[in-house]
């Protein structure tokens, strides 16, 4: 059975996080605020502190590796040794 899709702008913000098939785990990660990563009236060096934290816990927990690998195990027909230059969220 295929699902019905929003007819109003109304339906689709009553939407919990993820859409109507979003899992419990992803439910539970809605940080009830906007992100602000990107929002330039946020003073520069407290972005940036964030990046390099961020960074830092990639790289520490093997977060790069992990996406990395993920997505290469998408593309089957890739070459041997790509080069992955951004991840999206």
């Amino acid at each position: 059975m295929r699902a019905r899709h929003a007819s109003s702008v109304s339906e689709v913000s009553a939407m919990p996080r993820g859409g109507p098939q979003a899992g419990w785990l992803d439910r539970r990660m809605d940080p009830h605020m906007l992100e602000w990563i990107d929002d330039p009236a946020v003073p520069i060096e407290i972005r940036r502190r964030t990046m390099a934290g961020l960074d830092r816990f990639n790289r520490f927990a093997g977060g790069y590796w992990i996406f990395a690998h993920t997505a290469l195990r998408c593309l089957p027909d890739v070459a041997v040794d790509p080069r992955i230059l951004e991840l999206g969220a």
